[in-house]
């Protein structure tokens, strides 16, 4: 390949990749990250740039259908990555819709460059007004109507212990230590373990509140305390302790996901154990919302999977008992 057309090549690559991160801005700005603007439109229009600035003999090497989104995307991410802009599990999510659309994006320039768009000049000037497309793609999209969703997730465990012991452990949450805690993929990636739980009543109307790892904060009300049987609170994020550029951030301050509450459930199963089951509903507003929901599942069924594995050992744990004082008498000879 003669250097010129490497640097055609690269040049389409590096625009891609500028154009790609002011609309990351422009949508973070916009609270538009979960949407099909941003998740399918963008990444088409980022493989297609590159494309449309490949001269003849580049795209005759089909290689380079493939090739492209991935150099495109790739860069892309590292450039998030690095400075910090965007955490592992964002870019895991991202990654799926990016790469596939990408190349969706690439293909159709292929296309269009070889049997529609012969023209240099237009095909330059293709490039530029597709740039527009996301953009024009999330104005219609926020004059839809979004229908909500609530999903309801449940994980379950069973205790070795009273069901009032079990129940004990809910309301109030002390400190979990890293022993206790088994550290999945999910929190490699980055979502928030948790920490405690602290409430101000064990009773109907308590507040109570969640910390997590990072800061984050759940704003909590007892709304159900029947012991030893159930118990449900509802569930309020603070959105101040929401991180900068985080996963959660981009959900929860658009709107487009919220939670709505939690219930402990404790059913006997025989004379020495009982069931718990923890179920957590949330609201789904998006029209990616079957995407969402993929990852959503995944993400709240093993973080109250992990939950539930706290207080079973805790449940479980033996009691001891205080030794009794030796009683001090007389001496018998």
């Amino acid at each position: 390949m003669l250097p010129q057309k490497k640097y055609s090549l690269a040049s389409g690559i590096a625009l891609s990749v500028a154009y790609a991160l002011a609309a990351y801005f422009a949508f973070g700005r916009a609270h538009g990250m979960p949407t099909t603007a941003f998740l399918c439109v963008l990444p088409a229009v980022m493989g297609a740039i590159p494309m449309l600035f490949a001269d003849v003999d580049q795209i005759k090497n089909y290689l380079y259908l493939i090739l492209i989104p991935w150099f495109t995307v790739g860069t892309f991410f590292l450039v998030l990555f690095v400075p910090g802009l965007e955490g592992l599990l964002c870019l895991v999510l991202l990654g799926s819709p990016f790469l596939l659309l990408g190349m969706v994006g690439t293909l159709l320039a292929w296309i269009i460059r070889a049997f529609i768009l012969r023209s240099a000049a237009k095909r330059r000037a293709a490039a530029l007004l597709s740039m527009l497309l996301p953009f024009a793609a999330l104005g219609i999209e926020r004059g839809l109507p979004v229908p909500e969703e609530t999903v309801h997730v449940a994980s379950s465990t069973v205790v070795k212990a009273p069901a009032g012991a079990v129940f004990r452990g809910l309301a109030e949450v002390a400190t979990i230590e890293d022993a206790e805690y088994e550290v999945g993929i999910w929190n490699r990636l980055g979502v928030p373990r948790p920490i405690r739980a602290t409430v101000d009543k064990a009773a109907i109307g308590g507040r109570r509140t969640g910390e997590l790892e990072h800061g984050l904060r759940f704003d909590e009300v007892i709304t159900v305390f029947d012991a030893p049987r159930t118990m449900s609170f509802d569930i309020a994020v603070d959105a101040s302790t929401l991180r900068p550029n985080s996963t959660e951030r981009h959900a929860l301050e658009g709107g487009y996901f919220h939670f709505v509450d939690a219930t402990y459930v404790i059913e006997p199963i025989d004379a020495e154990r009982v069931r718990l089951t923890l179920s957590s509903r949330y609201v789904v507003k998006s029209t990616v919302k079957a995407y969402g929901n993929l990852f959503g599942r995944a993400l709240v069924g093993d973080f109250q999977d992990r939950v539930l594995a706290v207080l079973k050992k805790r449940a479980e744990r033996p009691v001891t008992m205080p030794s009794e004082p030796v009683a001090k008498g007389p001496v018998m000879p």
